[in-house]
């Protein structure tokens, strides 16, 4: 590999890692692509999560509560039997309890109940071999602030929507608020009670894989969003690739591979976008996810197919910051070849 290949990778792949574990991220290109709803930012589409976690607490998440005697859980280790449960606030210990056998912890009886406006640390830990370890940093909200996000979730439940769109608003009003562990849970209750939703399930497995950083969580909500908009009578081409495309990006979590699944989502997703007409630019972004593989696999040949695939989209999209940047691949690739 020569040295432009060999650069191309190591940036690619400091880009992916530095984009989930806490350091400064390049907010222009991440704000480019949330402005205009796409799939890449002009830098990379492959920004896959970190290998995933042995142990994933999945309440509460990152980000603030409501709760103060929240209820905490986390997915099951394989091979533990007992679990330690630790809470922090400012490196200070305030409690602990151990031996739990289950993957859940109601609030502890006789501890004092959460303070307004704090920070605090979950650790769980698992006792199988390897001793497991599972951490978050949450906030609970000051008095004033839970008192307006209660008159404005009030407000969202009295506008007279139906079931499925009021789980939706309220969903993304708590994404809003950073209360994720809110939005997760209104929308695994709207699953456990059978909803036929399509954006539910693709909400849900977006919130998996992005803030729990899950993809065995995510994977199932995909898997049953492309499930219903195959079965609806008129099919929604739409809905289809854009599960097609968080299974993808499920397949091509580190250490849990499955490259050709995933390259066959996104050619699916693809075929959709282009058969419906009008999504020019997602289809493009599809091509330029393509690319982006295909050059991790150094497979180049197909590598320079999709972006040259992406680049003319681009360029008659007027595109211009993403053009730029696939013509510099290709640039790089031509030296290569």
């Amino acid at each position: 590999m020569n040295a432009k290949l060999l650069r191309y990778f190591v940036v690619s792949m400091l880009f992916t890692l530095t984009s989930f574990v806490g350091v400064e991220k390049n907010t222009r290109f991440l704000a480019l692509a949330e402005d205009k709803g796409i799939i890449c930012a002009p830098n990379g589409c492959y920004t896959a999560p970190r290998s995933p976690l042995e142990l994933t607490i999945l309440n509460p998440l990152r980000g603030s509560i409501r709760d103060r005697q929240p209820t905490f859980s986390w997915f099951p280790v394989e091979g533990a039997t007992r679990y330690t449960v630790s809470l922090k606030s400012g490196g200070r210990l305030l409690w602990q309890k151990a031996n739990i056998a289950g993957t859940e912890l109601a609030y502890p009886q006789g501890e004092d109940e959460l303070d307004f406006d704090r920070d605090y640390d979950l650790i769980v830990e698992a006792n199988d071999p390897d001793t497991t370890k599972g951490k978050v940093r949450f906030r609970t909200m000051n008095r004033e602030e839970l008192q307006g996000i209660e008159r404005e979730i009030q407000s969202i439940r009295d506008r007279g929507l139906n079931p499925d769109e009021t789980t939706l608003e309220l969903a993304k009003f708590y994404q809003d608020k950073d209360l994720i562990s809110d939005a997760i849970a209104l929308l695994r209750e709207a699953v456990e009670n059978n909803t036929t939703s399509i954006p539910i399930y693709l909400e849900l497995g977006q919130l998996y894989l992005k803030q729990v950083e899950s993809p065995r969580l995510a994977k199932p909500a995909y898997e049953k969003a492309l499930q219903l908009a195959q079965a609806l009578l008129i099919k929604d081409l739409v809905l289809q690739a854009e599960a097609q495309i968080g299974l993808a990006r499920v397949e091509f979590v580190p250490k849990n591979e499955d490259w050709e699944e995933g390259i066959n989502h996104l050619k699916n997703a693809y075929n959709n976008y282009t058969t419906v007409g009008d999504r020019e630019l997602e289809a493009a972004q599809v091509a330029h996810f393509l690319g982006e593989i295909y050059y991790r696999q150094e497979n180049l040949n197909y590598a320079i197919q999709w972006y040259r695939i992406a680049l003319k989209s681009y360029e008659n999209l007027g595109e211009r910051e993403l053009a730029i940047a696939i013509e510099e691949i290709l640039d790089e690739l031509r030296d290569y070849l």
